[in-house]
């Protein structure tokens, strides 16, 4: 009997670990009967495709992400305009905000650099 509740023990540690990957569902992000279940990725490739979209820049990337309730923030850097020599071309960050189905609710500038300047500052 013991060895059978160990073996239970560990299904349940596995089931957990699938649990805690990066996927948005309705059971972890809070989303509505409709939501489409949308992995992590999906949401974050469309978020930068509506960013670029809308803005009109290039090259996005996805630099981080948080999980607000019902919203996901998304933060992610674009080029905002080339420049000669590479290291003086200007990256915008931005903030967009999707709900549970991936669609985007709002974006906003927070920060704009040279891509030479990678100083890091951590917030508080």
């Amino acid at each position: 009997m013991v060895h059978t509740h160990s073996k239970i023990k560990k299904r349940h540690k596995k089931h957990k670990e699938v649990i805690t990957q990066p996927q948005l569902n309705s059971k972890n992000f809070s989303g509505g009967k409709d939501s489409k279940n949308m992995a992590t990725k999906d949401i974050l490739e469309k978020a930068k495709k509506e960013l670029t979209d809308l803005t009109g820049f290039k090259s996005p990337s996805a630099v981080g992400f948080k999980n607000e309730g019902t919203e996901l923030v998304v933060t992610i850097e674009v080029l905002e305009k080339e420049s000669i020599p590479d290291g003086m071309d200007i990256i915008g960050t931005y903030e967009v905000r999707v709900d549970e189905n991936g669609r985007m609710i709002s974006y906003k500038r927070t920060d704009l650099r040279k891509r030479v300047d990678t100083s890091f500052t951590q917030e508080t």
